[in-house]
């Protein structure tokens, strides 16, 4: 895959739903356990944990997937699931995820 290529998957995983809704949910969970107070709470201090872990997602993807795996010239195309029902995306990353910690547990 190209540079560009890597990017416009990159993107599509960027703007996925499945990552706005874990970050609406875990901004939920912040906010009830006041993590970070002074976001403080109500609306706007939800807001804000929202578009703390949002800017981390993206920042993710674009540095740990989009720019190393350029440079590095390693391919990302198993690790996203772009097409399919909302279901089974959600399935298929689930099971990765999973894997991926029984992975790291045996290391």
């Amino acid at each position: 895959m190209t540079a560009a290529q890597k990017f416009q998957l990159g993107w599509k995983e960027i703007i996925d739903p499945v990552i706005f809704l874990t970050g609406g949910i875990g901004a939920g969970i912040e906010q009830a356990r006041n993590r970070y107070p002074e976001f403080g709470q109500g609306t706007e201090g939800y807001a804000k944990r929202f578009g703390a872990l949002y800017a981390n997602r993206v920042s993710g993807v674009l540095i740990g997937h989009v720019v190393t795996q350029s440079v590095f010239h390693q391919d990302p195309r198993y690790f996203y699931k772009g097409t399919g029902s909302f279901r089974s995306r959600f399935q298929y990353a689930a099971k990765r995820k999973i894997d991926r910690l029984r992975s790291c547990q045996r290391h």
